[in-house]
């Protein structure tokens, strides 16, 4: 549906690039977990640099950026997702781009982190369960069923994982085990079974 939207809306836009942008989208989502792979606005902000860029890469023009190494600096998460875009067109097109172009998509991309961050009535989190992968959906399903759509549950883990988790646009994690390690975020522990202190300490 998402593609479809966008073919409509923007038919001038070719078919493989629309197909590369969304590609690349899922390999940034899978790795950080930033939740932008939906938006349509960053979708087609990337789709408009890509054509142009591959052109430049084929001819071989190079355009400076010269927000490059601000960007660096200030947008780390978006510059290390324009970094996993290049690994993206690498492997589809073998094609490198370089560090100019890599920070002209994280313009993009940081521009879309913001917008998750603007929207402050949806909070974000992952659940971390020791219990297997019934009591997870359980506690999924208890959380949206009390939280609806003020809760955004990014997805649920092991414990193990923690150390691969992006807590970048994570507002908190919740966890049916102890966790006694200093995270960047609040630990809500709570019962697999979600009773009425569990809702108020989520509350």
């Amino acid at each position: 549906n998402l593609l479809k939207n966008i073919e409509d809306y923007h038919s001038y836009i070719d078919h493989h690039i629309l197909e590369l942008s969304t590609n690349i989208l899922e390999a940034i989502e899978r790795k950080l977990q930033l939740g932008i792979n939906h938006d349509q606005e960053l979708i087609l902000g990337i789709c408009l640099h890509l054509k142009p860029a591959i052109h430049r890469h084929v001819h071989g023009m190079n355009m400076r950026n010269p927000l490059l190494e601000d960007i660096k600096v200030n947008y780390p998460i978006a510059f290390e997702a324009g970094i996993i875009a290049s690994m993206v067109i690498r492997e589809e097109l073998g094609i490198d781009i370089n560090e100019n172009e890599i920070g002209y998509l994280a313009l993009h991309i940081g521009a879309a982190i913001e917008r998750v961050r603007i929207n402050h009535s949806v909070k974000r989190c992952i659940i971390i369960c020791a219990s297997g992968v019934g009591s997870a959906s359980l506690l999924t399903y208890k959380l949206k069923a009390e939280f609806g759509p003020k809760l955004d549950i990014v997805g649920t883990t092991e414990y193990y994982n923690l150390k691969d988790i992006s807590f970048s646009t994570i507002d908190f994690i919740i966890s049916t085990i102890p966790i006694h390690e200093s995270l960047p975020v609040p630990v809500f522990e709570v019962n697999v079974l979600f009773g009425k202190k569990d809702f108020e300490k989520i509350d």
